[in-house]
């Protein structure tokens, strides 16, 4: 039936050349993505290798259930062996999955699955391929599922899209790391190089150049994805950029800056009366002057209005009656008001009022730490 159904599309030209025809489409984009046992117990036992499934679990239209399963690590390198039952959830219909998979750091990994294979076999692979795990000996453990699985074997590329990038980001996490701390370590020793390089107007070498621009914007961006930021070390950070003629990434720092101050204003507007956010808050929004950038600030402001219409008048009437807290949360309200730019004479209404939500501007993509 599919050959006579791929025949007639092969009859349909697409109206692009790189597609050439319906068959080619079909072969290039749908077949791929259709979902068999196999794919899914693939899936399955990939993903199950970089996080905890429990005992009964549901992909799509199937459900997992395991019977066995032995995982063996040593260092970033993984092992593991099991059996499950597979159910498609339409039909009912089961099989026993049973799927061995070899993660060897990194991007290296195999994967090897069988349905309703010989269960007196299991036993005899596990023993076998742990002995040969705890030697390191990968390259007998991918003999060993070869002969007892079959040639055929899945890797990162056979899991769902979704789960391939969760995936492939923890492997990167780790990559990333590793970069970062080795531009570190080359920008900590040659970063006085650049200075004087600065100074004397010479030519720069320009891979330390972009080594010590990578590590500088990144530690800036830090200072802004964090739950803290230190004015100081951003300031430290930026002189150094200044002294050294380093590019400071405006449109990323930019948005990683608005990200943090719309976390801080959400955390006003929730706990309005919470004096130690507020006073963490009009520390933090002092940085926003001594940066070479603008910063979209207008989720904080829409905050600061409406708390100040909304909040700061019960504190008014409390700080009139004596109240201890009233007086010091008055004193960071208003100057927090000025650090984003109101007016010290900013008036407020004894009625709450609510500002409407102001449209969100486009902003651009936050790219990742290197």
């Amino acid at each position: 039936m599919e050959n006579g159904f791929v025949d007639l599309l092969a009859k349909a030209k697409s109206n692009l050349a790189d597609n050439g025809d319906g068959r080619r489409i079909y072969e290039k984009f749908v077949k791929p993505a259709i979902v068999t046992r196999d794919i899914v117990g693939a899936h399955y036992a990939i993903s199950s290798v970089f996080e905890s499934y429990p005992n009964e679990a549901r992909l799509y239209a199937f459900t997992f259930k395991q019977e066995e399963r032995q995982m063996f690590t040593s260092g970033a390198a993984r092992l593991a062996i099991g059996r499950a039952r597979v159910t498609f959830e339409i039909t009912r219909s089961s099989d026993i999955l049973t799927y061995g998979v070899l993660y060897m750091g990194s991007h290296n990994l195999n994967c090897w699955v069988h349905l309703n294979g010989q269960s007196s076999a299991h036993g005899p692979l596990v023993e076998e391929s742990r002995a040969a795990f705890e030697r390191a000996d990968f390259s007998e453990i991918i003999r060993l599922m070869d002969r007892h699985f079959g040639p055929n074997h899945y890797s990162l590329k056979s899991l769902f899209r979704d789960e391939q990038r969760k995936v492939l980001n923890q492997i990167l996490a780790a990559t990333r790391e590793e970069i970062q701390t080795a531009f570190k370590l080359i920008a900590d020793r040659h970063s006085p190089l650049l200075r004087v390089l600065a100074d004397l107007n010479a030519p720069t070498l320009s891979g330390l150049r972009m080594t010590v621009e990578s590590v500088l914007n990144s530690e800036i961006r830090a200072q802004f994805l964090g739950e803290r930021l230190d004015r100081e070390q951003v300031r430290s950070l930026l002189a150094e950029c200044n002294a050294t003629k380093i590019n400071v990434e405006r449109e990323v720092l930019a948005y990683a800056c608005k990200l943090h101050f719309d976390r801080l204003g959400e955390r006003l507007l929730g706990k309005p009366a919470d004096v130690e956010n507020l006073k963490q808050f009009v520390e933090e929004a002092k940085v926003i002057h001594d940066l070479p950038f603008e910063v979209n600030l207008w989720k904080p402001q829409n905050v600061y209005f409406e708390v100040s219409h909304g909040f700061r008048p019960e504190m008014t009437r409390r700080s009139k009656q004596g109240d201890a807290e009233a007086k010091p949360w008055e004193s960071l309200f208003a100057e927090l008001g000025q650090v984003l730019g109101f007016s010290a004479n900013l008036g407020f209404d004894e009625t709450p009022t609510v500002l409407p939500k102001a449209a969100n501007p486009p902003e651009p993509a936050l790219a990742a730490a290197s």
